[in-house]
Formats: structure tokens, C-alpha cells, sequence
């Protein structure tokens, strides 16, 4: 089935923008619960959150948090940058925390001045840790870690099948033609199939409610053409083109979210003016987009990573960094965003060459309440300031049967 949809993709030839049309088109696709009666009534309250807590000092170039909310625990994949005789060396590190008992672990040492992503989640039936990153995936069987490596691709994003719990990941042909690729293993082998040629990057995998993959992704920007968003999913063809960019306006910093009637939301920064931080929901025939915030990025050039979320109620939510020192937090009421501030951190008291925050990743607990991860990195000569922070909304782990909701 997977070679038949594949070929379907893939068939139209050598570009990425393809036509995909003929793919079967799910009219009855519902719409978001977003719009239903008794979100529009909500009033909104103001999250309280526990003091940050410094997770590693380190420089911080990617974060990837996930929740096992059936074990109730936590943990953080994340990868460090330093400098070591001259040279950037970075490295990728597990660590568990809230409820977690994994022992911490460096998993790789590489070179590698501009970092890379890493995607951690929880094996629904064995509840252990995996990661994707660059050409490997690690797996923790209890005992030690394990791993696959799979050469020249890059390994972006990673998810359980629903049904299987076996591992799927998103990731690309890194350095050469960038070829959207998706890799799974199947319980005997691993299986690795072309989606799309060219320029992919960026990408973010979820599944729907049909246990069907879903693949938000960008693509890289050259000279003659520029960055676009776009969203794979066998069932709405037709929403593939989420944003087209222009030299002016394209999409970076891109997240995922599936909400429980199968509709796709994302959130992603957008370089237009001094940056803003978007939000496209599938209205069931074309996207719908709209500005959750603006200024985001301004000089500093660095901000505007972001992790999107929908709570039990059908409510977006975005965590996202701002380029003045804040974390920030919108939910959608009604057709309202409600904004605040989590977290602030004062960069102007230390060296103008810091760059903060760069990495954002969220999750949500079984009470609808956040959790956030977020990286804080410098430049090598003022170290004081880099870190691996995570703040939690105030009783995140309480269950629901332990506590009025």
C-alpha cells in the first residue's frame, strides 16, 4: 500500500510543487472542533508556571521534549555545541526528567558548525525512549542504547505508528538533492521510501486518527526560488501548498499538530517585516492563516522558534521565543488569541553577540497542562549564560482522577 501511495506522490516528475490531485479526497473530512460552540463560551485564565529549572548549562542547538503520558513521565533529547582545539563539536544527549528513570546519556560526538534537529518520542509499548538524529535512530531497550544508521539521510522526525508502535521518521537526502523521504520498520526490516524530490527540509511527522502518516515540511531557500511550506497527507491532497514564499515573505521554524477529527494546524515563523509567528488551519478546502504575533524576530535575527499544540478542547496552542529574551504562550479562544509571557530572560545585562532563545518544544500533560523545554545559546566567550531550562505549568503530572479539573 505504502509503494502505491509513494508512486502516486512521486509520479508527476522532478519538482517539488506536485500534483497530487488524483489521490483520493476525503469529503468528509470535519471541520476543526476550534470552532465549536462550547470553545467560543471559555473564559480564558492565566497559566501559572513553577520557577525555570536549569536542565544542562551547555550551548543549546536543538530540543526535543516528550511526554509518555500512560507512565506519566518526561524526557529531553538535545544537542550541545562547543568548541574543542579550534574545532565545533556537537553532541547529542538524552536526559530524563519529571517521573523519568533512564539514566542520562551522551549518544554521539560530531562536527558540525550549524548543529542539526533531533527528535525524541516515547515507544507506546515498551514506554523507553527513541531518538532521531542526523543519519541514526537510537533506541533504549532498558539496558543500553541501540542503534541504526542510515547513511546520507537525515533523520528530522520521529513517531510511533499508532496501531504497530513501530517507528516511522521523516527525513531527507541532507547535502544532496534533499529528497523528502519517509523510513520505517516494519518488526523484521527497515523500509525507506521516496515522498518527494528536492529541496526538503524541516520536517514534522504525525499521525491521524486512521493511523495514517501526515508530513508538514519546508523547503530550502537557493537564489532563483524561494523557501516554501508545504503538507503531505494522503487524504487532503489538495492542502498540500500551505505557504509559497517569496523573497520577501517565506516560512521557517515549522510544527505540526493533528487535531482529533483529523485536521492539520501549523504554526511557523514567517520572515515578513521583523518576523511573525503564523498559524494555517485546513478549513476542510484551502487554509486558513492568520498572525498570532508580530516583532518576533527584530534585530537580533534569531528568534521565533515554536511548538504547537492542541489541548483536549480542540484549542491551538503555541509556545514560542521572542527576540527580546521572552517565552511566550497563545491559545486560541474563540477566534481570539490570548498571549503571555512564561519566562523572560534579560539579555541586555550580558555580551551583545548573544543569541537566545534558539529551540523551543512542548507538550502537553494529561490535564491540559504545559510543559516547555527551551535552549538558551551565547557566544563561545561568554558560556554563563547558555542552557537547557525547563519550566512546567503548575501541577503538570497531577492526574485527572487525583484532582477537580
Amino acid at each position: 500500500m505504502l509503494e502505491q501511495i509513494i508512486n502516486s506522490v512521486t509520479s508527476a516528475g522532478k519538482k517539488l510543487k506536485r500534483n497530487i490531485s488524483t489521490l483520493a479526497f476525503s469529503t468528509a473530512l470535519a471541520l476543526s472542533s476550534i470552532n465549536s460552540p462550547n470553545i467560543l463560551a471559555q473564559d480564558y485564565v492565566p497559566r501559572e508556571f513553577d520557577a525555570p529549572v536549569l536542565v544542562d548549562d551547555s550551548r543549546i542547538f536543538s530540543i526535543s521534549l516528550a511526554l509518555d503520558r500512560e507512565q506519566n513521565k518526561a524526557g529531553i533529547a538535545y544537542i550541545t555545541n562547543k568548541v574543542e582545539n579550534g574545532n565545533y563539536v556537537n553532541e547529542l544527549k538524552f536526559k530524563g526528567v519529571m517521573n523519568e528513570s533512564t539514566p542520562s546519556k551522551t549518544l554521539s560526538t560530531a562536527s558540525n558548525p550549524w548543529g542539526s534537529v533531533c527528535s525524541l518520542a516515547f515507544n507506546p509499548e515498551t514506554h523507553k525512549p527513541a531518538i532521531a538524529n542526523l543519519s541514526r535512530f537510537y533506541s533504549f531497550d532498558g539496558s543500553v542504547w541501540n542503534s541504526q544508521d542510515f547513511g546520507s539521510l537525515e533523520l528530522n522526525s520521529l513517531a510511533f505508528h499508532p496501531k504497530t508502535n513501530q517507528p516511522y521518521i521523516a527525513a531527507n537526502s541532507y547535502g544532496a538533492d534533499w529528497n523528502l523521504y519517509l523510513i520505517n520498520y516494519d518488526g523484521s526490516n527497515w523500509n525507506t521510501s521516496l515522498l518527494s524530490w528536492g529541496d526538503a527540509n524541516r520536517e514534522s511527522l504525525k499521525f491521524n486518527s486512521r493511523s495514517e502518516f501526515c508530513i508538514a515540511f519546508t523547503t530550502l531557500s537557493w537564489t532563483d526560488h524561494p523557501q516554501n511550506l508545504y503538507y503531505l497527507d494522503l487524504s487532503i491532497p489538495n492542502a498540500f501548498e500551505v505557504k509559497l514564499g517569496d523573497k520577501y515573505s517565506y516560512p521557517l521554524s515549522n510544527s505540526l499538530a493533528i487535531d482529533k477529527n483529523d485536521g492539520p494546524h501549523i504554526s511557523y515563523l514567517d520572515t515578513a517585516g521583523n518576523g511573525l509567528i503564523q498559524y494555517a488551519q485546513w478549513d476542510g478546502n484551502k487554509w486558513q492563516t492568520e498572525t498570532v504575533e508580530d516583532n518576533i524576530v527584530g534585530s537580533w535575527n534569531n528568534s521565533g522558534a515554536n511548538s504547537l499544540l492542541i489541548d483536549s478542547q480542540g484549542r491551538p496552542i503555541i509556545t514560542y521565543s521572542s527576540h527580546n529574551g521572552d517565552i511566550r504562550i497563545a491559545t486560541k479562544i474563540g477566534s481570539e488569541w490570548k498571549k503571555q509571557t512564561i519566562t523572560h530572560y534579560n539579555y541586555t545585562e550580558h555580551s551583545p553577540r548573544i543569541i537566545l532563545p534558539v529551540c523551543v518544544s512542548s507538550v502537553l500533560t494529561e490535564r491540559d497542562k504545559i510543559i516547555c523545554a527551551y535552549g538558551l545559546s551565547a557566544g563561545q566567550d561568554d558560556p554563563n549564560v547558555n542552557g537547557l531550562y525547563l519550566i512546567a505549568e503548575k501541577r503538570a503530572l497531577e492526574r485527572k482522577s487525583s484532582t477537580r479539573n
